[in-house]
């Protein structure tokens, strides 16, 4: 069997307005997924300064279009003692995304509120995304899974 899917670049480059009360300094790392795709979650890097860490997943064209797909970034606090903190979270429905886009061959740009788990507005989360051409891909030999992202050196 053969379904169509459209490869799905995002790369989360800023994080603005964010303050944690802590002793020492906030290491804050993005847990990402997404909600209706058989990928798992991911982990990247966030920094106060813009960065590279893109992560690419190929999402089932018909999910995409029927908006039954959501990009979940959970913002946590590393702490090395206590393990590590929720500290916000953003939800983006990926068709809104799509929409939006002008030109899918180019990146397109977004910011997002940031919400703290009791729903608190906490800042703003700058990203990169861009969408690939629709391809058909056999089911049997594929499974969707996201590549590695890369490290930010700047942490």
């Amino acid at each position: 069997m053969v379904m169509d899917y459209r490869s799905f670049e995002i790369n989360l480059t800023c994080l603005e307005g964010m303050k944690v009360k802590c002793l020492s300094t906030m290491h804050v790392y993005a847990v990402v997924s997404i909600a209706g795709n058989s990928s798992s979650k991911h982990q990247t890097m966030v920094g106060k300064y813009f960065c590279d860490n893109p992560m690419k997943v190929y999402l089932e064209e018909s999910k995409l279009l029927q908006n039954q797909l959501v990009v979940t970034i959970q913002l946590r606090h590393r702490r090395l003692l206590t393990g590590d903190k929720p500290i916000a979270e953003v939800h983006i429905p990926v068709k809104k995304l799509f929409d939006n886009c002008d030109d899918y061959t180019r990146d397109q740009y977004g910011v997002h509120q940031v919400f703290t788990p009791s729903i608190k507005p906490k800042g703003y989360l700058y990203f990169s995304y861009k969408f690939g051409e629709k391809i058909a891909i056999s089911v049997k030999d594929f499974d969707g899974v996201m590549a590695s992202p890369a490290r930010c050196s700047r942490w």
